[in-house]
């Protein structure tokens, strides 16, 4: 009996070595197995980011994402939107449409961000006139097509195929990326969530920034995408977001031809001015609480009710007009008491009787006005100071190539520190990088690059009936010429620094991009242009 004890004891000991021993190779080859898909995974994702080149600035999760509604605004519009996405059955795509001003981009922004945080999958690509990066259609869909196979080990695995063929499918026509790199993988991920509810919501803001959207191309991206969601069980959702311009509702008429029930709209432009107002209200309040914390001799009761009021009625419908009037008032290089008095004194009187009728931009340009007589008290528009101050916001706002401060500087022949009082003093409508980004001339970071805080401003600039100041109105005719003349001599100029080679690169990328859009110009000075080049290409390579 003892011995068989023993010989039990003795088996039940080599059992539990044999399973630990069982358990450490099963152990092992998960770690190999898992290694190897972690590795697959790298592979694959070096893959997608080689090829497809995604623009991650142009993503709701990015650094530069836009900002979202303030708290307590907007509530009853995200509210119905939110419901839309959720809904199981209803229109696939929705189309918020309104002015420039009224708040698109913010909204998308925070429905991003709500969608996300109720579980629901966002990918998005937010456009921007003012990145050459982030205004093209091919950016968009192969952004989109990056995000999507992130979201997903089956449409990963999709994207990486078809990313593996010949030719390549970046090249190919926009139906057909549209179809291999986005309409594809959503099928896959349907197929692979059949029994589940899985959501999924595409968002494309401000396609009024992009010149293609209104073309053929967003008419195929469009056409080749917008059928596929119709399909009822894919729990897919589009949100787009743009102004309400003939084009492009020309444009998605004919794409929703037939199935306009697929379509909602809603023209934030139309919404009820009372419930805007109090949106308004809610965010200049918030605001000013921001500025009283950076003054702190300044009142808690300050501003009193009655300037509130004033400026809540100044902004319409137009929230830009409130985020540019707490800019200005809130820089620290002046009084925000002073300067709240004095702007509203000067719009009020400036502004001429009955353009708020006429225009919804009226308030809007007679602040952009009294920002921009701020910065200059010569009265003279031929001045050298005026001209330069055209040329800058030439080159930063309208121009058609991002820069930084360093190359505002070097093709105006100004000195840093002129250029950083030129712009310093248009910081309310114009984003300047801070002092240690100033200087970077190597591809301009979003982070890095001069541009306006909202479109609103050049569309202002370029426009002689709304900014009917001679000093400021930017008529192209007139500066591209000039800016093509100074961008060639600049190159040349810097041939002799001591990093020229970056510098030099930069700027041949500026002139020639600059310069193929103005060489139709009729007042382009050709002769001395063609001279300038000549000078340049014959001291020998750079």
């Amino acid at each position: 009996e003892q011995s068989l004890k023993r010989v039990q004891k003795t088996q039940e000991h080599h059992d539990r070595r044999q399973r630990r021993v069982e358990s450490i190779a099963a152990q092992e080859q998960r770690e190999v197995t898992a290694g190897r898909e972690r590795q697959r995974e790298k592979e694959e994702s070096a893959l997608l980011e080689d090829k497809l080149k995604p623009v991650h600035s142009a993503a709701h999760y990015s650094s530069n994402a836009p900002t979202a509604c303030t708290e307590g605004t907007r509530t009853g519009i995200l509210s119905d939107m939110q419901t839309w996405a959720l809904a199981e059955y209803g229109p696939i795509v929705y189309w918020l449409a309104g002015l420039a001003g009224t708040g698109k981009t913010t909204i998308a922004s925070s429905l991003c961000r709500q969608l996300m945080a109720a579980g629901i999958t966002v990918v998005s690509f937010f456009i921007s006139r003012h990145s050459s990066e982030r205004n093209t259609i091919y950016s968009v869909i192969t952004t989109l097509a990056h995000q999507l196979a992130l979201s997903s080990s089956v449409s990963r695995g999709i994207i990486s195929t078809v990313l593996g063929k010949q030719p390549p499918i970046t090249v190919r026509p926009i139906a057909e990326q549209t179809q291999e790199l986005l309409v594809g993988p959503l099928n896959a991920i349907r197929a692979a969530s059949a029994t589940a509810h899985q959501q999924l919501v595409i968002v494309i803001d401000a396609m009024d920034e992009c010149d293609d959207f209104a073309a053929s191309e967003g008419r195929d991206l469009l056409r080749t995408l917008v059928p596929a969601l119709c399909h009822r069980g894919h729990n897919v959702k589009l949100f787009l977001t743009s102004r309400y311009e003939p084009e492009l509702r020309a444009m998605l008429d004919r794409v929703f031809d037939g199935a306009q029930d697929e379509r909602e709209t809603f023209l934030l432009h139309e919404v009820r001015e009372s419930y805007v107002s109090a949106d308004i209200r809610t965010f200049l309040t918030k605001g000013f609480v921001d500025i009283r914390e950076r003054f702190p001799r300044v009142r808690s009761t300050w501003p009193p009710l009655y300037q509130v009021n004033e400026l809540v009625e100044m902004s319409g419908k137009l929230f830009v007009f409130a985020s540019t009037v707490l800019l200005w008032i809130g820089e620290t290089k002046a009084s925000p008491i002073s300067r709240l008095t004095e702007v509203l004194a000067t719009i009020r009187d400036s502004r001429p009787v009955g353009l708020h009728e006429r225009s919804p931009y009226g308030y809007l340009d007679a602040l952009y006005l009294t920002i921009l007589r701020n910065a200059t008290s010569d009265v003279d528009p031929n001045s050298v100071t005026n001209s330069r101050l055209r040329q800058v916001l030439f080159m930063v706002i309208c121009g058609n190539y991002p820069v930084s401060l360093g190359v505002v500087s070097d093709v105006l022949t100004l000195k840093h520190h002129e250029s950083c009082a030129l712009l310093d003093s248009l910081s309310a409508v114009v984003h300047i990088p801070s002092t240690v980004e100033r200087y970077d001339y190597i591809g301009i970071p979003e982070n890095m690059k001069i541009k306006a805080f909202h479109k609103s401003f050049p569309d202002f600039l370029i426009d002689p009936k709304r900014c009917n100041d001679p000093r400021f109105c930017i008529l192209h005719d007139r500066e591209e010429p000039r800016l093509a003349l100074a961008t060639v001599q600049a190159t040349q100029n810097l041939r002799h620094v001591k990093n020229e080679s970056v510098i030099v690169t930069h700027m041949q990328q500026y002139w020639c991009h600059n310069l193929l859009n103005t060489l139709r110009n009729p007042n382009l000075d050709s002769a001395r242009v063609l001279s300038a080049i000549q000078t340049m290409l014959q001291a020998g390579p750079i």
